[in-house]
């Protein structure tokens, strides 16, 4: 039941004993591949309360916890990665990104804009997504 929640929180020992790296992977790439940030949203959400159950009945141990990091930093990475897919820009290669600012630097203001609204996109994501 959800109580004051968004969505329902995940079993975090469940996801631990039951889902491997391999199966997570291919979740995070099947989302990706279906630009699906909403589904990671719920799941980001879904994650940051289980880990807030797992604390409350004092079930965070140190690998647990650090587990629980790999796991968000994992969505986070696939959230920017779907960003950097819907919104690209010339400044996504590093290389392109120097030629640019060097050959034409008003074209690679106007990115760099493009850029920073990305950036604050996927910071309203992050703000909208957390528990």
């Amino acid at each position: 039941m959800i109580t004051g929640r968004q969505w329902h929180n995940v079993d975090l020992l469940k996801l631990y004993n039951f889902c491997s790296t391999e199966h997570w992977n291919n979740f995070l790439t099947i989302c990706v591949a279906r630009q699906d940030v909403l589904t990671l949203q719920k799941t980001y959400y879904g994650c940051q309360a289980g880990m807030d159950k797992l604390a409350k009945d004092k079930l965070n141990s140190e690998k647990i916890v650090n587990w629980y990091l790999r796991l968000i930093k994992s969505i986070e990475q696939t959230v920017k990665t779907i960003y950097r897919i819907k919104y690209p820009t010339k400044l996504d290669d590093p290389i392109t990104a120097q030629s640019l600012k060097v050959s034409n630097p008003i074209e690679y203001q106007k990115h760099i804009n493009i850029k920073r609204e990305r950036d604050l996109a996927y910071e309203a994501w992050l703000t909208k997504a957390s528990f």
